[in-house]
């Protein structure tokens, strides 16, 4: 498989969610690349101990 670019945005942070739950992000994005497929890229990224979970958007 080639390597693919993807872009991933915030979805969803436990830190955040404790103090304001009503709150929102930022803009930001993730931008990687993977020599995998990118729906098992998401998955790894989601399996992570990061308090902020993200979901690919493009790849």
């Amino acid at each position: 498989m080639q390597n693919t670019l993807y872009i991933a945005e915030p979805i969803f942070s436990e830190k955040l969610q404790q103090f304001d739950p009503e709150s929102a992000f930022p803009a930001i994005k993730k931008i990687g690349i993977t020599t995998d497929h990118p729906a098992r890229r998401e998955k790894e990224l989601l399996g992570t101990k990061s308090p902020v979970k993200i979901a690919i958007v493009k790849a």
